[in-house]
Parts: C-alpha cells; structure tokens; sequence
C-alpha cells in the first residue's frame, strides 16, 4: 500500500483524557509528544474548529449540585486562550467565518439557546432570541448571514442576517419544507450544502443550493443503518466528498464517504465505509486536512487513537494512541501555512 505524502503545515489537536480528565493536546507529526494545550484547571477541555492559525476550544466544568458552566476560548497559534463571551450552563458548536475573523456559537446565557458571534477583537453581538432556541451556526459563503437551527415543532433550518443591530426573535426559513433539519454545512459541488433530513421517518443526507432552492434527499443509509446525528457532515477541499458517520443498528460507528457528481447532474451520492485498514474498525469525527487526507478517531486494539487516512488508497498514519481514548481532532494551520 502506498505511503501518505507528508501532511500541510500545521499541527494535530485533540482531545485526550490520558491524565485523567479531558483535556486539548497536539502533536506536530505520527507518533510525535503530546504537548498539552489547555490549563490544568481540573475542568474539562475539548478542541472545536480551526481556522488558519485560530483554534476554538470548549472548557466545561460542573461542580457542587446541578452547577455547571460551559465558556468559549480561543487560541492563537502564537499566544494564549482569551475567553470569548460569558460563561453559562450551554455554549457550544462554535463556527469560524471563512476568513476567520469572526466566530459564531450558540449559549444559554440569557435564554434557551441563541446564537451570538464574537470578533477577533472582542465584541460579541447576540444574534437570535427565538423562544424555542436556535443553535448549530454556520456562516453562508460571500453573504453577512449565518445558516441556523431553530426548534419550532421541528427542528428547522432558517437565515439570520448579521446586518439586523438587534438579535431576530423571529428569522426567516431558509428552506421552505416541514421535517427534521440538522447540521447544515456549507461547501458542497457548485456552492451546495449538506444537511439531515427526514424521509419516511428516517435521518437522510440532503443537499440545497446557497439560496435555499433545490433541496432534495441525496442519501439514505442502508436498511438498519442509521446516520449519527451529533456528528455534523463534512465537505472534503474537493467539494464532491462527504464524510459522514453511520452506526450499524446498535453496534460501532464508522466514516462512510459520499461521493457527489464532479459536474452537473442530480445531487445523488454513491457512497461506501472508508477503505484500507480502517474500514471494519469502528471510526467517527471525520476532519478534513487541506490536501485532501482525512483525520479520524479510530478504535483498534481496544482504544481510542487518531489516524490520518488517504481516503482513495485507504493509506494510513496512527497520529496518536496510546491508553485512554483520543478522539475529536482538528488541523491547526499557523499564520501563512
């Protein structure tokens, strides 16, 4: 089997609790030292996305009673943590902007769940004040908007506009349809995105085009196979691969790898378990690297480890293992890289 070309610049960053608790840590090639990369405050610590050389990360903490605090940091590649927003019992999914000067996240802070952005500079605006909450941000490409869910009788995907001065209590439908919509993510063949859908009373992959228009069913997993709904799809740099978990009935997940038309044609997806030496072992939080790889959490041999795999070969490097479980990773770029 052919060896994987060296990887872009960058560093991997994960999550570990090899100390004890979790916490973020990143290494700079296979089988490199672990170099821990938040504080050792006894709370716990997760890796969210990266962008360029800014890292988002999750610290949770709980304490006595039903206490807990969830808060948002973000880390430079050449400085420290700076906390982005208030501390609250929700603060989660945070999404870079494609320059990424901007992060948005959802929080609880002061209802629900609402949506609310933070610039490199600081300031943080709430954005949405939906009764039912809205969460799951993304922000849509070449436009001042985010891509959200918002809860109503179902989970439903809407438009939130970053010119409103005030938080929307009320966004509009992006999609006009009536069903289970989850995780919308950008990135798609001719600027489509992907999100989760109902049919016939089963998670599908659906696809729709930037302005909402054209959505339509593009995958449904395999009789009693069923899509992992915590674990967003994922666009790979070529804009017609998907990555998506799938978990067989009750058993292990695994990466399954879309595949949509290079050009033209219905947004239909043929689709298949990574190959190589993964496919069989259970593997999920599929990360994309710039040149096209893929990051993976896989569990051999009874542990969680981090692999980096050439998805057309099935190729593979085993970044991280060791005892305890690694998982959730992401690619660190620096300034330039």
């Amino acid at each position: 089997m052919p060896a994987l070309p060296s990887p872009p610049s960058g560093q991997l960053v994960f999550a570990s609790d090899r100390s004890g608790t979790m916490a973020v840590y990143s290494v700079d090639r296979p089988g490199g030292p672990a170099q821990l990369r938040s504080p050792a405050d006894g709370a716990a610590w997760f890796p969210g996305p990266s962008r360029g050389p800014v890292l988002a990360l999750l610290r949770s903490v709980s304490g006595p009673g039903d206490h807990h605090e969830e808060q948002l940091y973000v880390a430079g590649w050449d400085d420290g943590l700076r906390a982005v927003g208030a501390p609250a019992r929700a603060v989660r999914n945070p999404a870079w902007s494609t320059d990424g000067k901007r992060v948005a996240f959802e929080s609880s802070v002061v209802g629900f769940r609402d949506i609310w952005t933070a610039d490199r500079g600081g300031a943080v605006a709430q954005r949405t004040a939906w009764r039912g909450g809205c969460y799951e941000p993304q922000f849509a490409r070449g436009e001042a908007a985010l891509r959200v869910v918002c809860s109503g009788t179902d989970p439903e995907l809407h438009r939130v506009s970053l010119d409103s001065p005030t938080p929307v209590a009320a966004p509009p439908r992006w999609i006009e349809r009536v069903g289970e919509d989850l995780r919308p993510t950008p990135g798609g063949p001719d600027g489509r995105w992907a999100f989760y859908g109902a049919v016939g009373g089963r998670l599908a992959v659906w696809t729709v085009q930037a302005d909402g228009l054209g959505a339509g069913p593009a995958w449904t997993p395999p009789e009693g196979a069923h899509l992992v709904p915590d674990q967003a799809p994922a666009w790979a740099p070529d804009a017609h691969t998907l990555a998506v978990v799938v978990r067989d009935g009750d058993g292990a997940p695994s990466v399954w790898l879309l595949r949509f038309p290079t050009s033209g044609g219905p947004p239909v997806a043929t689709a298949a378990p990574l190959p190589g030496a993964v496919r069989g072992q259970a593997s999920e939080t599929p990360t994309w690297l710039p040149d096209g790889t893929l990051l993976a959490t896989v569990e051999a041999g009874g542990d969680a480890d981090v692999w980096r795999i050439d998805v057309d070969s099935g190729a593979h490097e085993v970044w991280v293992e060791g005892p305890g479980t690694d998982w959730l990773p992401r690619w660190w770029e620096p300034a330039g890289g």
